[in-house]
């Protein structure tokens, strides 16, 4: 199998009630060529089992184990199992552009002297979403 354009890391600790939409948005993206790595830091929630249940529909979706070090830890732990050409980063409350991969992606394929890229935040206030 070949490596993916892009390796989205996504640690989670006990993120079951807000885990959802996060993977949803990962799911929606108009870049198709990437993995998910999800690295679960000890979970006692229903994290693992949300996270299983996405893997059999989603094979992209791989799910590493991190024994309760941090997050800094289980981001270094998703790096060393990281196949993309490039890295992103996502947390289990985040959500992302459906575009998102794909501009960035192009964005660093036009810029070669470039290494990291940044996008733009929305903070909302508990409880609310939003789309786009």
């Amino acid at each position: 199998m070949p490596a993916p354009r892009v390796s989205i890391l996504l640690p989670v600790r006990n993120a079951a009630d807000r885990l959802g939409p996060c993977l949803d948005s990962i799911a929606a993206q108009t870049l198709r060529d990437y993995e998910l790595l999800c690295i679960d830091d000890h979970s006692c929630d229903g994290t693992r089992a949300l996270l299983v249940a996405r893997s059999r529909r989603d094979p992209r979706l791989r799910i590493l184990d991190s024994p309760g070090r941090g997050i800094v830890a289980a981001l270094n732990h998703g790096l060393v199992h990281a196949r993309g050409a490039f890295i992103a980063r996502m947390d289990a409350d985040d959500r992302m552009h459906r575009e998102r991969l794909a501009r960035q992606w192009a964005f660093l394929r036009a810029h070669p002297e470039l290494e990291l890229v940044g996008s733009r935040v929305r903070i909302l206030p508990a409880g609310a979403s939003t789309t786009g």
